[in-house]
């Protein structure tokens, strides 16, 4: 009787064990990830710039200008902020590209005027700076969707074209970046991946994009 109460006893105490040391049992489902912590965003690689800028249509049938930008070059870009419940992120980010391009005038003359047109090679930089957020709505950890991300910021844009002769223009205006890729846990917190960004900017006459691919490391 003894030996049977104490092994009794015994296989109570390794029930008790195991339901409280964490282990979830083999038969049952995976939980979210749904961890908050820092998140820290880089990405690498290679964007288009295109400005266009035409202020006809406040200049009825008067003299008028008309610029063309559009380069190609490396971008890189960082954010950093808060992830809540491995959801959605909070973050500041700041973004930098450059490009060898043309710049193209074009000086219309009015109604019954000339045309004329010259172009320049440049170089061209933006600096962006804003803050946005970046939703990961898969959490499941099997899901093959898990690592999917899609974000937005908004902010404000410094675009400078340059030469080594006489041009030297700048434009400023507010810009809304939005991004989406998909990246992949190589540990715990560090994910490698790959995405791509969509940037407009508007100003009085003036529209601008930038548009690219980015390598990605994110730890969250």
């Amino acid at each position: 009787m003894k030996k049977l109460l104490f092994t009794i006893f015994t296989a109570a105490v390794m029930a008790m064990a195991q339901a409280t040391d964490g282990t979830a049992p083999a038969n049952s489902k995976p939980s979210l990830d749904t961890h908050s912590g820092i998140y820290v965003d880089l990405g690498l690689g290679a964007s288009l710039t295109a400005y266009t800028y035409d202020n006809s249509e406040f200049l009825d049938f008067s003299n008028y200008l008309e610029e063309n930008i559009f380069g190609m070059g490396p971008s890189a870009n960082v954010k950093v902020g808060w992830l809540f419940s491995n959801l959605m992120t909070a973050h500041a980010s700041l973004a930098y590209s450059r490009a060898n391009g043309t710049l193209e005038i074009i000086m219309h003359g009015g109604l019954f005027g000339s045309t004329t047109e010259s172009s320049y090679d440049v170089k061209i930089q933006n600096i962006f700076l804003g803050a946005g957020a970046t939703f990961f709505p898969f959490r499941k950890p099997k899901s093959i969707m898990k690592g999917f991300y899609v974000g937005a910021d908004i902010g404000y844009n410094i675009m400078q074209c340059s030469n080594d002769e006489n041009i030297d223009y700048r434009q400023k205006n507010m810009t809304w970046r939005i991004e989406t890729g998909k990246a992949w846990h190589v540990s715990e917190n560090v994910l490698l991946g790959i995405g791509g960004i969509a940037a407009i900017g508007y100003a009085r006459d003036a529209i601008s994009g930038n548009f690219g691919l980015e390598a990605k490391v994110i730890y969250k």
